[in-house]
């Protein structure tokens, strides 16, 4: 899949049933490469060019964000938009993907992440991250963003 803002060319996980052929092997591998492009965009751009977040949600992404629920991409990026400048640190990156169901027509996969966040002037805190992205027209974009300091 492609990402958002970025050239790269669609992966092995295709759009739908139809890749059932691929192996489960095959499949994991590519979510991870996936994964990680996307981790790095992703936290690339909350460091360093929050205004560019939105490319990366769904209209009807949710983020629950130690605790605060946020629905839809636009309130996902004002909530973004009004906390102070992020420093991130990744540690660990963890990709799955979802199992294709009859009735669900878009490819997704699950991704895990932990790491170190400072945020404005705090002490750094360890985090987890966890995106469900949807392929959406050969892009991968988050439906589901699960956020939390420990």
């Amino acid at each position: 899949m492609a990402l958002p803002g970025a050239t790269t060319t669609p992966g092995s996980l295709g759009t739908g049933p139809s890749n059932s052929n691929v192996s489960a092997t095959l499949r994991v591998t590519q979510a991870c490469d996936d994964a990680r492009k996307f981790v790095d965009l992703y936290y690339q751009r909350l460091d360093k060019g929050r205004h560019l977040l939105g490319g990366l949600y769904h209209d009807q992404a949710t983020l629950v964000w130690n605790g605060n629920s946020v629905a839809s991409k636009a309130a996902i990026l004002q909530f973004y938009e009004q906390l102070p400048i992020s420093e991130t640190e990744l540690m660990s990156l963890d990709a799955q993907p979802v199992t294709e169901i009859h009735e669900n027509p878009y490819t997704m996969i699950t991704v895990t992440c932990s790491g170190r966040q400072k945020l404005g002037n705090n002490r750094p805190e360890c985090f987890t991250e966890t995106f469900l992205l949807v392929a959406e027209n050969q892009v991968w974009k988050v439906i589901s963003d699960a956020f939390r300091t420990y």
